[in-house]
C-alpha cells in the first residue's frame, strides 16, 4: 500500500481510494499513478512514464498526455487538495499543493 495525503493505492488489490471515494482507473492510468506515487515528491519524466507503460516501444503521439489527463480528472472527482502537477519541460509530480 502506498499513501500520499488522502490518496491510497493498493497494488495487490489493484485499488485506488481517495478519502472515502474509490477511484476506478484504466490499467495505464493505474501504472502511471503507481510510478508517480513511488517517486513522490520527485518529478517523473515523460521518458520514465513511457518506459513504465510501453518499454522501448512507446507510441509517437500524445497518448501519454491523454492518460495523464484522464488520471488528473479521475483524481479530482474526489474531494481533496490537488495532487497531480505538471512541471513544464520536466514531467509530472504527485504531491499535495
Amino acid at each position: 500500500m502506498i499513501k500520499i495525503d488522502d490518496l491510497e493505492l493498493d497494488n495487490s488489490a489493484h485499488k485506488v481510494v481517495r478519502g472515502d471515494h474509490t477511484i476506478k482507473l484504466t490499467p495505464a492510468s493505474f501504472t502511471i499513478l503507481e510510478v508517480l506515487m513511488r517517486a513522490s515528491p520527485n518529478v517523473v519524466s515523460r521518458e520514465d512514464l513511457e518506459s513504465a507503460l510501453w518499454g522501448d516501444d512507446a507510441p509517437n503521439s500524445n497518448t501519454l498526455k491523454a492518460h495523464i489527463y484522464y488520471l488528473r480528472k479521475s483524481l479530482e472527482q474526489a474531494p481533496g487538495v490537488k495532487l497531480l502537477h505538471t512541471i513544464a519541460g520536466k514531467g509530472w509530480v504527485l504531491k499535495p499543493e
